[in-house]
């Protein structure tokens, strides 16, 4: 039988992007309320696109 591929996440909690940045989910958190970082509701569920996250490194980086 064919296995399907595991695929990446497409979106990740608010936990799993401060592990991904480093940071605190605090942090992460005061990020998408100054509107620095965006992300994704879902019902009550926020999430972060991956590719928001890289833009977000890609915007910081001097």
């Amino acid at each position: 039988m064919d296995e399907m591929p595991t695929l990446p996440p497409l979106l990740v909690s608010e936990r799993e992007a401060a592990r991904l940045l480093g940071v605190s989910a605090r942090t992460v958190f005061t990020l998408r309320h100054q509107d620095k970082l965006k992300a994704v509701k879902i019902g009550a569920s926020v999430r972060y696109d991956i590719a928001d996250i890289r833009e977000f490194i890609d915007a910081a980086k001097s």
